[in-house]
């Protein structure tokens, strides 16, 4: 009787270190201890195939690439100087009408003279003086239209704008989250004659005039859309440019070419799908 008992503990005992071997042996598998008896499967890396964007060319009558163009500048054959007024630095008298332009860095007042040049005259307002309480004067010398009116017998159409007309084209032109200032006046071509004041009390940009003026000499530039592309979500489109000046001939209206070059303007894919004007380089 007392044998049979000892054999069933050690039989016992047997099951017992075995399975806890066992267990062990599960444990370390499962914690990958044991690799090296782990069937080798081989593993099969899936290689990314990085594929390089490239240049698309775009056709520069689409309405896309046409309607981007005329928002930043015109097909001019004939030679003028007033193709580029709006990215002269007006308001400083700094008339370098072939200086760069970028949206992030330009000067506000030369983005505000770009959004004008893109308002239409269905944009405008025939404001009546006599039902606005509008300022004589800004800075002095800049009398509003409705003072020349009553004062000078002098009657301007396309007198205001409202700042949410303004603003709209703003963020057009310059992107969905930009913000326009309305610190800043808007020039409505590069004699600033008129200027817009926005008048915060009726939410208007109103037309200023002022004894100022100027002309421009012979010659300026004549341009030609050329070729646009795409690469990503960019657009780039060229842009032909000659420039035409007096020449040292006695007929002060005859002209020679003195240079040619390209203005490269870029847009940008916002969120809203429309594309924002980002830059104008100049390239020889």
């Amino acid at each position: 009787m007392e044998k049979k008992s000892n054999k069933g503990l050690v039989i016992s005992l047997v099951i017992f270190i075995l399975a806890t071997i066992g267990l062990g042996v599960y444990l370390a598998y499962d914690k990958g201890l044991l690799d090296f008896i782990k069937p080798k499967v081989k593993e099969t890396k899936k290689e990314e195939t990085k594929k390089e964007i490239k240049d698309e060319e775009l056709d520069i009558n689409s309405r896309l690439v046409q309607n981007l163009y005329n928002e930043v500048s015109k097909e001019t054959e004939n030679p003028t100087w007033l193709n580029f007024w709006m990215y002269n630095n007006t308001g400083s008298n700094d008339f370098n009408m072939e200086e760069d332009f970028n949206s992030e860095t330009s000067e506000e007042i030369v983005k505000m003279q770009i959004v004008f040049s893109n308002l239409t005259e269905k944009d405008s307002l025939n404001i009546n003086c006599d039902e606005y309480e509008i300022p004589d004067f800004q800075d002095k010398e800049y009398y509003s239209l409705c003072y020349a009116e009553k004062n000078m017998n002098f009657f301007e159409p396309r007198a205001a704008y409202k700042k949410e007309t303004v603003e709209n084209v703003y963020k057009k032109l310059f992107g969905s989250n930009s913000k326009l200032d309305t610190s800043v006046v808007m020039y409505a071509n590069g004699f600033t004659l008129p200027t817009y004041y926005y008048i915060a009390k009726y939410d208007l940009y109103v037309a200023y005039r002022a004894e100022l003026g100027g002309t421009y000499g012979s010659g300026g530039y004549s341009t030609k859309l050329e070729k646009a592309s795409k690469k990503g979500d960019e657009i780039k489109i060229f842009e032909s440019v000659k420039k035409y000046e007096e020449s040292n001939s006695s007929n002060p209206t005859e002209t020679e070419l003195t240079d040619t070059f390209t203005f490269v303007y870029t847009f940008k894919l916002d969120k809203d799908g429309m594309y924002n004007f980002i830059s104008r380089v100049k390239e020889k």
